[in-house]
C-alpha cells in the first residue's frame, strides 16, 4: 500500500498498540516497529482519576445524563467514584451466545451496583463499549501526542491489536471490532486493526522471557506449556507445544482452550456475603460510597487479597476504614475502623474460587494426555494470577503431577495487553490452533419420507425434486486443527428467477456441543453471520438457464465457491467468493439483528 506521497506504508515506520479490553479491568500498551524487546513495550500506567501508577484502567463508564448535578460529563475508569450510578462488566453482554449463569448472582449486583451487567435505556452493549472505547482511545492519543510531539504523532501509521476471549462468538468479536472503529480506532489515513486471542497474546508475553539459550530457564522445543489467564470475571486457560524456540519462536495449540467464570471478583463476592453474615445491617446500611468497588474500604482489600497467602504465612488482614456502630469484637476495631479476618476466613474466601481454577486445569491436562502430551510448565497470568495463594496452591497441586514449575512473570497484569504489542512487533502466531465449535451451513437436500418433517419440504423449481430446508452440513469439526493457511470451503448452487436482482444471503452456523444436532432449528445452533455476496450475469463463465416445469417460469442456476478464511491476519473470519478459480466477490460477515 502506498500513501499519496508514494510512500510504502508496509515498510513505513508505524506504532503498535494493543489494547486490552478486559470484563473488570483493561489495558493498552504501545511500541515503535523498530523495537522488538520485551522491555521496549510501554504499558500505560498513569490514568486520570488515579494518583498511583497501575497497569489497567477499570472497564467502567458513568454518563452525566444519569447522574445529574453529580458530574458535568461522562466520567470513565477510575474517574468513577463509588457514588455514580455507573455500568460496568459490559463486556460479558457482548456475546449474546455465551451462558450467563452465575454471573446473576444477587450479592454481585449488591458489591458493584445495579448497574452490574445492566444498559442504559436506548442502549446496546456494544454501544456502550463504543463509548468506552472512546475515552480509551482519546486517552491514548493524548499520551502518543505528548511522548512523540503531535507532528510526528500524525504522520505515524497506527497498527491496533485488539484482543478478545478465544471462546466468543463470532459476532461477538465482530462487535468488539465494530465498537473499536466506531470509537475511533484505525480512523486515520493508514491505521489499521487487527484482533488477537487473549490466550495467544498471553503466551507471547509469557514465552518471550524464556527464548534464547542465555535465558534463564529456557523454554525447549516438545515443552508442554499451560498458559492460564486469570482475570476479574473469567479464567482462561490454553496449552501449546513449542515447535522451536530458536531464531525464532514456533509454536502450536495443543487442544481445544477451556474457561470458567472464577475470576478474583468472585473472592469480592465472597467477601462481601461474609461481612453480611458477619455484620448484618450494621454493615449493608454502610452507604455504597465507602463500602462500594472504588472506595478505600475495598481497595484495602484488594491489596490484603493481592498479598496474602505466601510460604509459610501465618497473619490474618485488616481491612479498612470502615464505620460501624458496633462495639470492638474479634472481627472489628471500632478504634482503628479496621475488619480483622484471621488466614482461616481468608483461606474460605480463596478456596472455593482456586478450586474451580485447579479443576479447569485438570481438564486441561487430562485434554493433553489423551494427545500423549504432558504439561511441562504452568505460566499464570492476569491480575489474579499474581495471587501468592493462588500460585501456592497451584504449585501444590502440580507437584502432584509432575508439572515442572508454575511461575507468574513479572507485572503479569500486564502480560495480555504486551503479548497483543508482541504480535505487532513480530508477527508471531501459533502455527495451529483448534476450531472451538463446528461450522456449517443449512442446506436443501434430498427429503426423506418418513424422517424429514413435511413442514419444511419445498419442491426444487427446475428439477421438480422434493427438498427438504434446514439440514445442517457441518464443514468443519469441534477440535480440528486450523493450520496458517487454513479455508473452510462449501460449493454453492443458487437459483435465480429471471430478472430477479443476484443478490445472495448465506447464513453460516456454529454449535459447541461435541455432537452436533442434524437441523438448524436447535437451540444450541447458533448464527455465526450472514454473508452477501452480490453478482451479475457477467460475473460468471458459465450459467444453467432453464425454464421450470412446475411453474413455466425462467430461472438461471450459478454455481460458485465460499471461501471462508479462519486465520486471517485481522483475526476474524473474512470471505471471498469464487468461481472458476477467480474471486467474483469479496464478501463480509454482517452483525445479526437483535
Amino acid at each position: 500500500m502506498k500513501d499519496s506521497d508514494g510512500l510504502d506504508t508496509g515498510s513505513r515506520h508505524k506504532i503498535i498498540v494493543g489494547v486490552d479490553y478486559g470484563t473488570t479491568f483493561s489495558g493498552v500498551s504501545w511500541a515503535e516497529s523498530t523495537k522488538t524487546r520485551l522491555e521496549d513495550i510501554n504499558v500505560i500506567n498513569t490514568w486520570p482519576g488515579h494518583r498511583d501508577s497501575t497497569w489497567k484502567v477499570p472497564s467502567r463508564i458513568a454518563y452525566a445524563s444519569e447522574n445529574k448535578n453529580k458530574i458535568p460529563t461522562d466520567q470513565w475508569g477510575f474517574q468513577v467514584s463509588p457514588n455514580l450510578m455507573c455500568y460496568s462488566w459490559t463486556k460479558l453482554l457482548l456475546d449474546k451466545s455465551a451462558q450467563l449463569t452465575g454471573y446473576d448472582d444477587p450479592s454481585l449486583k449488591d458489591l458493584f451496583g445495579a448497574g452490574l451487567m445492566s444498559l442504559p435505556k436506548g442502549k446496546s452493549a456494544q454501544c456502550v463499549i463504543e463509548d468506552y472505547f472512546r475515552e480509551l482511545y482519546i486517552y491514548l492519543i493524548h499520551q502518543l501526542e505528548k511522548k512523540m510531539g503531535p507532528g510526528v504523532f500524525n504522520v505515524t501509521p497506527m497498527e491496533i491489536y485488539l484482543t478478545m476471549p478465544a471462546i466468543w462468538s463470532d459476532q461477538a468479536q465482530l462487535a468488539t471490532r465494530k465498537a473499536a472503529e466506531a470509537a475511533g480506532f484505525g480512523s486515520r489515513p493508514y491505521d489499521s486493526i487487527f484482533m488477537i486471542k487473549e490466550p495467544e497474546a498471553a503466551a507471547l508475553s509469557a514465552i518471550k522471557p524464556h527464548l534464547g539459550s542465555d535465558a534463564i530457564d529456557p523454554v525447549q522445543p516438545g515443552e508442554g506449556i499451560l498458559i492460564c489467564d486469570c482475570g476479574g470475571g473469567t479464567v482462561d486457560i490454553t496449552t501449546y507445544i513449542v515447535l522451536k524456540s530458536e531464531p525464532k519462536l514456533e509454536f502450536e495449540e495443543l487442544c481445544v482452550g477451556i474457561g470458567g467464570k472464577c475470576g478474583s471478583t468472585y473472592i469480592d463476592r465472597n467477601f462481601n456475603q461474609w461481612m453480611q453474615d458477619t455484620f448484618g445491617e450494621e454493615y449493608t446500611s454502610v452507604p455504597m460510597r465507602l463500602r462500594g468497588p472504588g472506595s478505600r474500604f475495598m481497595n484495602s482489600f484488594e491489596s490484603a487479597k493481592r498479598n496474602f497467602g505466601g510460604p509459610n504465612d501465618e497473619r490474618g488482614v485488616e481491612v479498612g476504614p470502615i464505620r460501624m456502630d458496633i462495639g470492638p469484637s474479634v472481627h472489628y476495631d471500632d478504634d482503628e475502623l479496621v475488619v480483622k479476618l484471621s488466614k482461616y476466613d481468608m483461606q474460605r474466601l480463596f478456596d472455593p474460587v482456586v478450586k474451580e481454577v485447579i479443576s479447569l486445569v485438570k481438564s486441561q491436562v487430562k485434554a493433553a494426555e489423551k494427545k500423549n502430551k504432558r504439561i511441562d510448565r504452568l505460566i499464570l497470568v492476569g491480575g489474579f494470577g499474581d495471587s501468592d495463594y493462588l500460585n501456592t496452591k497451584l504449585g501444590e497441586w502440580c507437584k502432584g503431577k509432575n508439572i515442572g514449575s508454575v511461575t507468574c512473570p513479572p507485572d503479569c497484569q500486564a502480560a495480555i495487553v504486551k503479548g497483543a504489542c508482541l504480535r505487532g512487533l513480530e508477527g508471531l502466531k501459533p502455527i495451529i490452533t483448534h476450531s472451538r465449535a463446528h461450522y456449517g451451513w443449512s442446506w436443501g437436500k434430498r427429503f426423506r419420507s418418513g424422517i424429514d418433517p413435511e413442514a419444511n419440504a419445498y419442491t426444487d423449481p427446475l428439477t421438480g425434486e422434493k427438498m427438504c430446508s434446514g439440514r445442517m452440513e457441518w464443514v468443519i469439526r469441534k477440535g480440528k486443527r486450523l493450520d496458517e493457511n487454513f479455508k473452510m470451503k462449501a460449493d454453492i448452487q443458487s437459483t435465480f428467477k429471471l430478472g430477479q436482482p443476484l443478490n445472495e444471503n448465506i447464513t453460516m452456523f456454529s454449535c459447541s456441543m461435541d455432537e452436533p444436532p442434524e437441523r438448524e432449528d436447535h437451540h444450541r445452533v447458533v448464527k455465526v453471520g450472514e454473508i452477501s455476496p452480490a453478482f451479475s450475469t457477467s460475473t460468471f463463465n458459465d450459467f444453467q438457464t432453464r425454464r421450470s416445469t412446475s411453474d413455466g417460469q425462467t430461472y438461471h442456476r450459478f454455481n460458485y465457491t465460499i471461501e471462508v478464511n479462519f486465520r486471517s491476519k485481522g483475526g476474524i473470519l473474512s470471505f471471498a467468493a469464487t468461481s472458476d478459480g477467480r474471486v467474483i466477490a469479496d464478501a463480509t460477515l454482517g452483525l445479526l439483528e437483535d
